[in-house]
């Protein structure tokens, strides 16, 4: 029996033993090429003991006292100054005392603005990695304690060592960089990043590994060995590092460990808050056609279109054989005349499930771009110096809409539309929105930036132009929280910046928040949005109206009868319908209650809009919180 007893004591003491083993954890990472200016000279430490100079007289001793620092530090702090004639450092009582000269008090006054002294500056171009984790947070690890590793040189270490190995699994293999993040972590201390220049290859998509090497405790806990990286390391990736095990004491003796819940779809842009003149609303297809030449006609530098799709007419004239080109096509000559930079973004050829009836042959194909490269030879003809930049014809395989000007008379705009600009005859019902707004507009070059590699991402002539009209508009440093944006002043409006992954979302906050009406129109229906819509909708009392034009070939007219009746039945019922608009509406819009309306290139009742990193720049809209926009809407809608 004791021979037992101590076999059990034996393998207790075994278990409890502290075990060592390896977190993987993988980064993607791509090296860019930053514009910096870096401030050499004073701190804010200077700073602040220069103002407390000119305020006071003081002793060493007094300052030591007071800022909590060795008088040996002060002096290494003062010196400089002195050597100046800012500061005169005087023997006082067998004490230094210290006294700011009328130098020193200009020096102060000249400062107090920026609250720092008055420094050099000097420029430099420096190329960097940045890195960003399986949580999307950036990281510059240029001047910390953090070594990654080749994804080869990890396998190679993990096959070799005896330690045990965790590996955190990776999403994405590639991620588009969001340049705003990049531009945060990028700087070191003193550094002001003005302008990021991709090198090769848009996308980070070089796989490095970090090996973090953990330590389990008795007490069921693991815990991070070396103590640098806690600062090093965002703290969510902390605690998912700290929530692995060792395979030795797990059931699965897995290598691999599963994600915990991560809301990604949450937009982590937060909104920017607008005036109400910022913001136009446009409804309507010749509303939307006016609004769309009055762009181009008052582009300065540069105008950037992207259409789905191009057609034929909207180039020339019907059965034009001469040079009778299209008045939008006019309008983008003239402003060739006045050396504005164009470019014609063209996201797809093929047919997707929910877009019009398209002439997807390659004739047609071929023709469109004959007439593109027409253009620019009657522009090269008439001596025009600029042309077209048509991105080599290369498909940017989004369905976004949108136009991007730096207009004459109300500076930097983004127009977010259902319509395809260079596609449609404008005969139909659209809903667009105009923002005037350099951060915004900021953000839709980067995008247009990133759609313009299509799916091969390496870097461009385009590519490279559209980023640097978006380093003329400096980060957005200060934003409002989702919190504050329900606080409107009646003359404000917040808008938010919604990719394809992120309308779920909205869907969900609409449910949540709508007591009065929730509104929802789109071109096209299908089975798409059994679960992800039509399932949120049904424990919303609100009243609930959607509308499509046309069904898809992938659900049949009976099919669509039997989810209206099956809506109409529920206990908060969902009112299906076709639109009433002739010809059909094209318009893709959620609206709820008076102050919320998200305008978009999604059709809400047939595209899915779930999570996937490839495309999520595939459908693009905006989200405005304001007074009123919902009346608006809804009175323009109904025909």
């Amino acid at each position: 029996m004791s021979k037992k007893v101590n076999n059990r004591k034996k393998k207790a003491n075994e278990k409890a033993k502290s075990i060592k083993y390896t977190v993987a954890v993988p980064f993607l990472s791509n090296s860019y090429l930053f514009s910096i200016s870096k401030k050499i000279g004073w701190s804010i430490v200077d700073y602040l003991f220069l103002k407390e100079l000119y305020h006071q007289e003081r002793t060493l001793s007094e300052l030591s006292k007071k800022s909590n620092l060795r008088k040996q530090i002060i002096l290494q702090i003062v010196l400089p100054m002195s050597d100046l004639g800012w500061v005169e450092i005087i023997n006082f009582n067998h004490e230094f005392l210290l006294k700011i000269t009328d130098n020193g008090k200009s020096a102060y006054l000249a400062s107090r603005k920026n609250h720092e002294l008055p420094c050099q500056v000097t420029d430099y171009i420096s190329k960097r990695e940045i890195y960003v984790d399986i949580l999307d947070n950036y990281y510059n690890f240029y001047k910390s304690s953090v070594q990654t590793i080749a994804y080869v040189r990890y396998k190679e270490i993990k096959s070799n060592e005896k330690q045990e190995f965790v590996e955190l699994p990776l999403l994405n293999d590639k991620v588009y960089p969001d340049y705003e993040k990049i531009e945060k972590v990028a700087g070191n201390q003193n550094e002001s990043i003005s302008k990021i220049e991709d090198l090769n290859i848009g996308q980070l998509t070089d796989k490095k590994y970090l090996l973090v090497e953990m330590i389990y405790t008795p007490e069921n806990k693991s815990k991070i060995i070396k103590d640098s990286l806690y600062s090093d390391l965002n703290n969510s990736l902390i605690k998912i590092i700290e929530s692995t095990r060792p395979p030795s004491i797990s059931d699965s003796k897995s290598t691999q460990v599963v994600m915990p819940e991560v809301e990604k779809n949450v937009p982590s842009t937060t909104s920017i808050t607008l005036n109400r003149n910022q913001v136009d609303f446009i409804y309507g297809g010749q509303e939307t056609e006016i609004k769309f030449l009055e762009l181009i006609n008052t582009a300065q530098n540069y105008l950037i279109i992207h259409s789905t799709f191009i057609g034929s007419w909207c180039i020339k004239r019907k059965n034009s054989e001469d040079e009778q080109y299209s008045e939008y096509f006019e309008a983008i000559r003239e402003a060739l005349k006045r050396e504005v930079a164009v470019y014609i973004l063209w996201g797809k050829t093929s047919l997707d499930s929910d877009d019009d009836d398209y002439e997807k042959s390659h004739a047609e194909d071929n023709k469109v771009k004959n007439l593109l490269s027409e253009f620019n030879d009657s522009c090269r003809r008439e001596g025009i110096m600029g042309i077209v930049d048509y991105n080599q014809f290369r498909r940017t395989e989004s369905h976004a809409k949108f136009i991007i000007a730096d207009s004459a008379n109300r500076g930097a705009c983004v127009m977010v539309s259902s319509c395809n600009f260079l596609y449609s005859r404008f005969n139909r019902f659209e809903a667009s929105v105009a923002i005037y707004d350099d951060q915004l507009v900021r953000s839709y070059l980067r995008i247009a930036a990133n759609i313009s590699m299509g799916n091969n991402y390496v870097n461009s002539s385009t590519k490279k132009e559209i980023n640097s009209y978006a380093n003329q508009y400096k980060c957005f440093t200060k934003r409002n929280s989702p919190q504050e944006v329900r606080n409107l002043q009646e003359d404000k409006f917040t808008v938010s910046l919604v990719l394809k992954n992120q309308h779920y979302y909205y869907i969900d906050v609409a449910c949540n928040e709508a007591t009065k009406i929730i509104y929802i129109t789109s071109d096209f229906i299908n089975s798409t949005p059994e679960r992800p819509i039509y399932d949120a909708l049904k424990n919303s009392t609100a009243k609930k109206f959607l509308f499509y034009s046309k069904r898809s070939d992938h659900i049949s007219h009976e099919e669509i009868n039997e989810t209206m009746k099956s809506l109409d039945g529920l206990e908060e019922p969902i009112k299906l319908r076709q639109s009433p608009h002739k010809p059909k509406h094209h318009a893709k819009v959620l609206a709820w209650d008076d102050n919320d309306i998200l305008i978009t290139s999604l059709n809400w009742l047939s595209s899915n809009a779930s999570e996937n990193q490839d495309d999520k720049y595939h459908e693009i809209g905006v989200h405005i919180n304001g007074p009123n926009v919902v009346a608006e809407f809804i009175n323009k809608f109904k025909p």
